[in-house]
């Protein structure tokens, strides 16, 4: 009897499982906000578009890695959100980003849009553009005694590189459906890739947490609709397997 009810509920476990997976992965997306001119023939996160300037990128980051650790203080404001960071937040993210490709995809498609709003559809090159643009107006000792004049033409020669785009470009939100098969190599318990995979993922996370196999599990360890998650897509995805490329309004 106890092997009977055991079976019974390992089906009903399996069925909810493909449920979930049907509602919350298969007939669901996952957004990138970005420049239809970087769209190319595809998602392609190989193309890099900063490889001719990533010396200087580099060279500057570790400039105001420098003068951060000295007390400099800067605040970067975005336009688009009207969210402000401060400078040390903005050099981490940027260090990981260039030192980590991959295209950022939310869960959420508000902020998708927001995304796109940066300057040519990518956060890098707001980052950057924010920094230059602003730096040599930063009237500060620690700048003045810290930063050589080799440093400001690294500053100045970022700047020129950035803003030699237009940026009156072709905002667009790319849509891919949660089950595309690059989402595979996904690892997270996230609402993600094959069937498979969502439920080798999902039986994971149980266990890492040392919970029971049930239907109140499973809802435990996924994230609500309503919550942002985000992905770091490391594969091709062709134009093809693009289910939506909308063009937004500048």
């Amino acid at each position: 009897m106890l092997c009977y009810e055991k079976y019974i509920m390992l089906a009903e476990f399996e069925n909810i499982i493909n449920d979930l997976w049907k509602e919350r992965v298969d007939g669901r997306f996952i957004y990138r906000g970005m420049g239809l001119h970087d769209l190319q023939e595809g998602l392609d996160p190989d193309n890099d578009p900063f490889s001719e300037m990533r010396p200087q990128l580099f060279h500057l980051i570790c400039i105001l890695e420098e003068v951060l650790s000295k007390g400099f203080k800067f605040t970067v404001h975005e336009d688009y959100s009207g969210m402000s960071f401060s400078l040390n937040d903005i050099i981490a993210w940027s260090r990981r980003d260039l030192e980590n490709p991959g295209m950022d995809f939310t869960s959420l498609y508000d902020n998708a849009c927001g995304y796109s709003k940066n300057f040519c559809g990518s956060q890098l090159k707001q980052n950057f553009k924010y920094i230059t643009d602003h730096l040599p107006l930063a009237n500060d000792p620690i700048l003045k005694s810290e930063m050589s004049e080799e440093d400001w033409k690294i500053i100045s020669l970022v700047n020129s590189w950035i803003v030699r785009e237009d940026d009156d470009y072709t905002r667009i939100v790319v849509w891919l459906r949660r089950s595309q098969s690059a989402f595979d190599e996904n690892r997270r318990c996230l609402p993600l890739g094959s069937l498979s995979i969502f439920k080798r993922n999902v039986v994971q996370e149980i266990e890492k947490r040392a919970l029971p196999i049930t239907i109140d599990s499973v809802l435990s360890v996924l994230p609500k609709e309503s919550e942002e998650f985000c992905y770091r897509l490391t594969t091709t995805v062709h134009l093809k397997d693009i289910e939506k490329i909308e063009k937004k309004e500048a």
